[in-house]
C-alpha cells in the first residue's frame, strides 16, 4: 500500500523548498541509493547452489519491470500528470491483476473479492471527480498506465517464485530489485545525470526525511521485500487489492496531511469506500467444507 505515498513524496522531492528533484533526477538517486542495500540482502542470503537457470529469465523480467517499469516510469508519469488521473489508473490495477493472475497461475477469485475490486473502482472515480485533472498529460498518463501493467506482472511471477519457496524472500527481493536499479543508474550516469546521487545530501530535514527515510526505507526497500514474503502465501489478486487500494487511502490521507489538500465530504466518502474495498479484498474466506464418501455397504 505504498504507492500513494510514493506519489506524496515524489510531489515534495520535486518541490523548489526541498531538494527540487526533475523526474530523472530522482530515479538516478533513488537507484543509487538502494542499490547497495538490496545487494547486500541477496549476497547474504543467496542459496547455495544459485540460482537455477530456469529461474534466471523470471529475475531478468522482475528487473525490467521494478526499474524502468516501474519505478524509473512512475516518477516521469506523477511529474507530467495530474493527482486525478493517477488515482484513476491506480484503481486499474487489482483488475489487470486478476487477468494476469488468472491465465498464468489459473487463480480464481471468490465472488466477495469481485465485490472489492468494484467497490475500488468506485472509490477512485468518486475520489478523482473531488481532484482537479488539470496539469494531466497523455504522455504522463501513459506512464502510469506502463507502471500499473508493470506492478501487475511483478506480483505474478514473484507468485510463481513464491509458490516454489525455494528461494528465501529476502534474496528474491534483493537479486531483481538490485538488478532493476542496476539498469536505472547505468541509464541516468549513461545520460549525464550522475549529479543527482549527492542532489539529497543538503541540510534540510524534509529531503532527510522524505527521501532517505520514506522513499529509501520505507517505500523502496521495505516496500518490496514485504510484497515478496505476501506473494509466498496470498494471492497475485489480493496483494495487489491492498497494493493499490491501500495505496489510494494513503495517498489521499497523505495529500491533505503534507500537501494541504482540502478535505471534502466527497473526498471522506470516497476514502470510505476505498476502505471497503480493502477490507473485502483482505478479509478470510471461509474453508471449503469437505465432501464426504459414501459409507461402503
Amino acid at each position: 500500500m505504498f504507492w500513494g505515498l510514493n506519489a506524496v513524496a515524489s510531489k515534495v522531492l520535486f518541490r523548489s523548498d526541498t531538494a527540487h528533484f526533475d523526474a530523472l533526477g530522482l530515479v538516478v538517486a533513488r537507484s543509487a541509493w538502494s542499490l547497495p542495500f538490496f545487494a547486500a540482502m541477496a549476497f547474504f542470503k543467496r542459496p547455495r547452489g544459485g540460482v537455477r537457470r530456469s529461474d534466471w529469465p523470471l529475475f531478468a523480467l522482475l528487473a525490467l519491470f521494478i526499474g524502468p517499469g516501474t519505478i524509473g516510469i512512475f516518477a516521469f508519469g506523477a511529474h507530467e500528470t495530474s493527482a486525478a488521473h493517477v488515482v484513476l489508473i491506480f484503481a486499474l490495477m487489482p483488475p489487470f491483476t486478476a487477468v494476469m493472475s488468472a491465465v498464468a497461475l489459473r487463480e480464481r477469485l471468490a465472488p466477495i473479492r469481485l465485490v472489492a475490486l468494484a467497490l475500488g473502482i468506485a472509490g477512485a472515480v468518486v475520489l478523482t471527480a473531488t481532484r482537479s485533472g488539470s496539469g494531466s498529460s497523455l504522455h504522463g498518463d501513459a506512464c502510469i498506465l506502463v507502471m500499473v501493467i508493470c506492478f501487475s506482472a511483478i506480483s505474478v511471477v514473484l507468485r510463481v517464485l513464491g509458490r516454489e519457496k525455494s528461494y528465501d524472500p529476502i534474496f528474491v527481493a534483493g537479486l531483481y530489485c538490485s538488478l532493476g536499479m542496476s539498469l536505472l543508474l547505468a541509464a541516468g550516469l549513461a545520460l549525464g545525470r550522475g549529479a543527482a546521487i549527492v542532489q539529497p545530501l543538503v541540510p534540510n530535514a524534509t529531503v532527510i526525511v522524505w527521501f532517505f527515510g520514506i522513499m529509501i526505507g520505507g517505500l523502496t526497500l521495505f516496500s518490496q521485500t514485504a510484497q515478496t514474503f505476501a506473494l509466498r502465501t496470498l494471492g497475485a489478486t489480493v496483494v495487489s487489492i491492498v497494493a493499490a487500494y491501500g495505496s489510494l487511502i494513503f495517498g489521499l490521507i497523505g495529500a491533505y496531511v503534507v500537501l494541504g489538500e482540502s478535505l471534502t465530504p466527497t473526498g471522506m466518502f470516497a476514502a470510505l469506500i476505498l476502505a471497503s474495498a480493502l477490507f473485502l479484498g483482505v478479509v478470510p474466506l471461509p474453508e471449503p467444507k469437505a465432501v464426504a464418501s459414501p459409507a461402503s455397504p
